[in-house]
């Protein structure tokens, strides 16, 4: 990529005015490292190379969108619990002036940098800038080696001034410690440092012969916070990698779109928008703008009319080759019926557009969105039919938009296309919801990452193409498009599950660590696919773990002696336990762990509390009393309910209630015990352990690359920081014995 990641990102910086507390981390302390003599010290916006001690070419970049971000706590504001896109410390590199790491009141918040997953090595700090807004007290900076790691140095202020900062020291982590009096938040960080120019970021698909779909790709046109310029550059990428052709841009919540239409983009958004075109057109995607007018839309008069054209031809004028009128989801702010008055005004409006569009650009493409977009809708209008039928005027180069039976559909045929087709007198252009998770989002959040289906082969001969209109998580919704890309391919021969692990290859061309194992990023990111196997008809969910437990449930009401659903329950309880862990130290894209903070917290009790409740089932077994496993189970369940994201409908409360009224048997099987994990890793160096002393199966969760021989785990971490591990131990039987353990330890380099 020749400039997202880096430029836009810094020009939003920029060019945004903030307000609040402004803290400068300038020249200070040990120098342990001297900044590269070709860099341009006194102009930390230029990114000017040099050579370190390793001659190895360096360049001086803001790191924060590389690094790793956590934050002990997230303060909330519009809803119960804290919000990925809105609330956590991620926002602080979304590219959005208006949204924050909210930080909670009291006692100090930490947020966080961790540079190793990226780079395996540490950086060459220049400076650290951040901005607060808000009762900010005083800070902590920390920098480490290693995140949890041993402190190389302290830094303590209580007046935010610009009076400190690192002249090349090196840090693989940074900790900085926030302590409020009330209501704060952190706008903006910056963190200037030398990093090998092998480390950044570039993107693929630089150019295009041409898309083998052009009216198939993504819709922009969710309700919730809108997807950043870096994730729809490389949502556009991925539409280039597998020949799709059109980017809708028409999110609901950008009101200069939708509500304030009339409004104009300001000048450093219309350089973005004019370069995100341009960014399309190299690729062969088309970028098309889309226009929301109809909610107060004046008929009686010319102005509105002048000013949709105008706005229309701003964008001709950045390069758009595409307009889409959008008419959907305004009859509530409306007086008036869904008739046949309104679809010939739609009409009309419409193809004067077109042909004034036309004077500018001959070969511009419009499309429109109907107020009636699906078979439903025709029906809960009393004159849905005559609104559809007076489409039939529309200009028959101009495409109509269709969801299809309903708003979302788990299935979709060609035989259903029939309606349209015959009121509106052409194909429709698909609008499909298939992942769609904005309705509810602010209390409930669903993640959906189940491969395409539902559709059948030959819904493609009959529609003019298909566009998505996938979660809002921009970055996650990779993942399924990539799934539907398959589909488009050959929908003859679609398998949803081959078509999973095509669309986690294609994710891996946006990893961005330098030596992290793309096997086990590719493994990790299948498995948690098929943790949130799901789409907008069904509730995300873990369908092994699901189907296990009830088969477990069903052994223990009939008195089964074997139970071999808790022997392979305890693996999958074990890796969720650890994957918030894995997925931290995975060479993934940054933007895809920022949408995963959250989920992957809830995951991580889930997996305690599956982990408990085996064992309190084995205890029970046993014929003794599993108080203590129960309790941990339910104070695990207790934090999950606090996650607002839903996983497999409460199915581990389910065993939760089996497991506490189970009575006390004597069945056999055991809880076997663990070894103490006590050891000193060295990072780059083989690491030993063995957990268990019985022989047993084994497995092991949250190393990459571990291997396990004669009950001994071998390790070769390639970076520092704080891991989190789980291994499990199992000797079948009727019942089985089973065995866990969870431990958190730090790797360090040697000699540090």
């Amino acid at each position: 990529m020749k400039r997202p990641l880096l430029v836009i990102y810094k020009e939003i910086i920029q060019s945004t005015a903030f307000w609040g507390i402004s803290l400068l981390l300038y020249a200070c302390a040990s120098g342990e490292a001297e900044p590269s003599p070709e860099a341009d010290e006194d102009n930390p916006e230029t990114a000017e190379t040099g050579e370190n001690d390793d001659d190895a070419k360096q360049t001086l970049v803001d790191i924060v969108n590389y690094a790793r971000l956590n934050a002990s706590g997230t303060a909330t504001e519009l809803f119960p619990w804290p919000r990925e896109a809105l609330d956590s410390a991620s926002t602080i590199r979304d590219e959005r002036p208006d949204t924050s790491w909210k930080i909670p009141e009291g006692s100090p918040s930490m947020l966080q940098i961790d540079f190793q997953p990226w780079l395996q090595a540490e950086a060459s700090l220049k400076s650290v800038r951040l901005q607060f807004s808000g009762a900010v007290d005083r800070l902590r900076v920390e920098r480490l080696e290693a995140c949890r790691g041993k402190v190389l140095q302290t830094i303590e202020r209580e007046e935010l001034l610009p009076v400190l900062g690192f002249s090349g020291e090196k840090a693989g982590c940074l900790q900085i410690y926030v302590h409020t009096s009330g209501p704060a938040q952190l706008e903006e960080l910056e963190i200037m440092a030398w990093v090998p120019e092998t480390a950044l970021w570039n993107t693929q698909n630089e150019t295009s012969t041409g898309p083998n779909h052009p009216k198939s790709g993504v819709i922009e046109g969710f309700y919730g916070v809108p997807w950043s310029w870096t994730e729809r550059m490389r949502m556009i990428d991925l539409l280039c990698d597998g020949g799709l052709g059109t980017y809708l841009y028409a999110p609901k919540w950008d009101p200069i779109h939708r509500e304030q239409w009339r409004e104009i983009y300001s000048e450093e958004e219309r350089e973005h928008f004019k370069e995100l075109i341009s960014y399309a057109s190299e690729r062969g995607v088309m970028f098309s703008f889309g226009i929301s007018p109809f909610l107060d839309f004046d008929t009686h008069s010319e102005d509105d009319y002048a000013i949709l054209a105008a706005k229309t031809e701003g964008f001709l004028a950045m390069g758009a080759q595409s307009v889409t009128l959008l008419a959907d989801d305004i009859e509530f702010a409306l007086d008036t019926p869904v008739d046949a008055d309104m679809g010939t005004l739609h009409t009309d409006i419409a193809n004067r557009l077109l042909n004034d569009m036309k004077t500018v650009n001959p070969d511009i493409q419009l499309d429109f969105v109907p107020t009636v977009y699906s078979d439903d809708r025709v029906t809960s209008f009393d004159e849905g039919m005559a609104y559809l039928e007076a489409l039939q005027s529309l200009d028959s180069t101009i495409g109509v938009y269709w969801t299809g039976p309903g708003t979302s559909n788990a299935r979709m045929t060609a035989e259903e296309m029939h309606t349209f087709t015959e009121a509106v007198g052409r194909k429709p252009i698909i609008w499909d919801n298939f992942w769609a998770n904005d309705g509810g989002d602010g209390f409930t959040g669903r993640i959906p990452l189940g491969a395409f289906s539902g559709r059948d082969a030959l819904l493609v001969e009959t529609v003019s193409g298909i566009l998505h209109n996938p979660s809002i998580q921009g970055a996650l919704s990779r993942l399924t498009l990539g799934t539907f890309l398959e589909y488009l391919h050959d929908p003859i021969a679609y398998n949803p599950n081959k078509a999973r692990e095509s669309a986690v290859n294609r994710e891996m061309t946006f990893r961005i660590g330098t030596e992290s194992d793309s096997t086990s990023d590719q493994e990790a990111v299948l498995f948690l696919m098929k943790l949130f196997d799901g789409d907008a008809q069904t509730q995300p969910g873990s369908r092994e773990m699901e189907t296990r437990i009830d088969s477990l449930t069903r052994s223990l009401r009939d008195d089964a002696a074997c139970l071999e659903d808790a022997s392979l329950l305890l693996p999958l309880f074990s890796r969720m336990s650890v994957l918030e862990s894995e997925i931290h130290h995975s060479g993934l894209a940054t933007d895809i762990v920022d949408e995963l903070v959250f989920p992957l917290e809830k995951i991580r009790y889930e997996g305690e509390a599956g982990i408990a409740l085996l064992k309190a089932l084995v205890r029970k077994l046993e014929g003794e009393p599993a108080d203590t496993e129960l309790q941990r189970a339910e104070e695990a369940l207790a934090k999950s309910n606090t996650n607002r994201f839903i996983f497999s409908n409460g199915k581990l409360h389910e065993l939760f209630e089996t497991v506490s009224d189970l009575v006390p048997l004597t069945h056999g099987g055991k809880v076997l015990q663990a070894t103490t994990l006590d050891p000193e890793c060295q990072t780059r160096n083989e690491w030993k352990w063995v957990p268990f002393a019985e022989d047993c199966r084994m497995h092991v969760f949250g190393l990459s690359g571990a291997e396990i021989e004669n009950g001994q785990i071998t390790w070769h971490p390639l970076h520092s920081g704080s891991y989190r591990v789980s291994a499990v131990c199992i000797m079948e039987g009727c019942p089985p014995s089973l065995g866990e353990i969870t431990a958190e330890f730090v790797c360090e380099t040697p000699g540090e």
